[in-house]
């Protein structure tokens, strides 16, 4: 039975919402293709709030080529970490091998072997220039994705190119008629969930996101939009997570002044009766300041340096947790 050497990787959880780290209870691992949270193959671990985890995965059943090993955990409050990535080779490689066939794909993976293939004289080294056919893709940004297969049956790592397919116009720029997100999986150009605005050559827009149906995970937003040319912009994209904590929802700032600042702010919190943790943390989950009171009264200065954004401002005080948001303009 073929197997890996021993692969170390580290899970990590996000304490955004949370007073202390639970323990890590359970951790799965899969290779290229995601089972679903929990249907992955089980690691045998001790309960901690940190773990240093190494696994001898089985690899019998893949085919030689490259492939990706995904490792996350759950802590005892059943939230699962973000899934961390290693990418691995199964096979024998050998230099100087003699490349036979090449082929090349938009956007999604066909299955080595099965995507467009390219005419060459096979050599150990290729100089291949291609005609790619892109009639069948519609206006938008893509990626193109290159791989080649020497004779012994082993391929090489994909090279990606992020391409557009459209209309550019020529001077002024055509109106915004279209804006559009989704979440996580790209339903396609104009299938995402419509956003209300007015069209405009430039826009600034508020809208809420619907996260319906979403887990208690992280997630990856994306936004889009179209120009009266049928163009597509470049997609922008957000990360966030949902963390099911059973935490009331964002109270107003009003202890927090002034709000928005220019990072020079006042913290003032009256009647907590006792220890006070105060944590400010940005969009990323990142710790930025972190301060331990005593005092029923609490009244801080805080400069921030870390530039304009979104950020929150957590109270715990016994098990009473409170989030404000404070913005940096």
């Amino acid at each position: 039975m073929k197997r890996l050497s021993f692969i170390t990787l580290f899970l990590y959880f996000s304490n955004l919402l949370l007073a202390q780290l639970p323990n890590i209870t359970n951790v799965e691992y899969f290779i290229d293709t995601d089972p679903g949270y929990g249907l992955a193959t089980n690691v045998s671990v001790s309960p901690a709030t940190n773990l240093d985890i190494r696994i001898n995965p089985d690899v019998s059943s893949l085919t030689d080529g490259i492939h990706l090993l995904f490792l996350r955990g759950k802590d005892s409050a059943n939230n699962w970490s973000l899934t961390r990535s290693h990418t691995f080779y199964k096979g024998f490689g050998v230099k100087d091998q003699t490349i036979t066939k090449a082929e090349y794909f938009f956007d999604t993976d066909p299955g080595f072997g099965k995507a467009t293939s390219l005419s060459f004289n096979p050599a150990k080294e290729v100089d291949i220039v291609i005609n790619l056919e892109v009639s069948s893709l519609e206006n938008g940004i893509h990626q193109l994705f290159v791989r080649a297969q020497d004779h012994a049956g082993q391929w090489t790592t994909l090279k990606s190119h992020t391409f557009y397919k459209g209309i550019f116009s020529a001077g002024t720029a055509g109106d915004i008629t279209t804006m559009e997100y989704y979440i996580d999986s790209d339903p396609g150009f104009g299938s995402g969930k419509k956003i209300p605005f007015t069209s405009g050559k430039e826009l600034d827009l508020t809208f809420n996101v619907d996260l319906n149906g979403l887990t208690g995970d992280c997630h990856d937003l994306f936004i889009r939009a179209q120009d009266e040319n049928e163009s597509w912009s470049f997609i922008h994209q957000h990360s966030f997570c949902i963390y099911a904590t059973g935490i009331s929802e964002l109270e107003s700032s009003n202890w927090i002044f002034p709000n928005p600042s220019n990072g020079n702010f006042d913290l003032y919190i009256k009647g907590t009766g006792s220890k006070t943790i105060v944590e400010i943390i940005d969009m990323k989950g990142q710790v930025l300041f972190s301060k331990t009171y005593d005092s029923e009264i609490i009244s801080e200065h805080i400069s921030l340096i870390e530039g304009k954004g979104l950020y929150f401002v957590k109270t715990i005080t016994g098990k009473q947790i409170k989030i404000n948001k404070l913005i940096i303009e």
